[in-house]
């Protein structure tokens, strides 16, 4: 791909990626699904053009997310996990023993899970959980389990099915 199609793909991928959380603001019962769908498409500039074009995007669609949008939570979600979740990913399953490659996952899963405990508990201390904190840490584990295990095969969709249609047989 040359460095003009590489840039202009960053940048469409990264306009989409603020409309569609922008959508998540619009949507609050949708907000995280429309938000992981955002990060999808920083997964889908990895594949295209690399790690270091993947994170141009994540840092601009962050950065326009947080100046731009009504409701900064969706743009809090995606820079503490949804945008850079699947760059750290691809990178994680480079690992071959499955089970290290898990608890590696895991740790990066949980790590930014605490980021977003301790921003709620610093900025506001008037939120608390409706539920014990463990019941809420598992739920959210058994989500990013299933998250990881979606985001994967929708990879392996856009690489096999879609990648062609766009792009051509390589």
């Amino acid at each position: 791909m040359r460095q003009s199609q590489r840039v202009s793909t960053g940048a469409i991928v990264a306009a989409l990626a603020v409309v569609l959380l922008y959508i998540s603001c619009m949507t609050p019962t949708m907000q995280l699904t429309v938000v992981a769908m955002a990060g999808v498409l920083t997964a889908a500039v990895m594949i295209e053009a690399g790690t270091g074009l993947s994170m141009m995007v994540f840092a601009a669609v962050s950065m326009l997310s947080l100046l731009i949008l009504p409701d900064k939570s969706s743009g809090v979600f995606y820079l503490l996990f949804f945008g850079h979740y699947p760059v750290v990913k691809y990178h994680l399953e480079r690992i071959r023993r499955p089970f290290l490659c898990w608890m590696a996952k895991m740790a990066a899963g949980n790590l930014c899970l605490l980021g977003i405990w301790l921003i709620l508990r610093l900025f506001f201390p008037e939120w608390v959980f409706e539920y014990a904190l463990w019941i809420v840490w598992a739920v959210c584990n058994l989500t990013f389990v299933l998250f990881d295990i979606a985001l994967t095969r929708l990879l392996i969709y856009y690489q096999y099915r879609i990648r062609p249609r766009i792009f051509g047989k390589r």
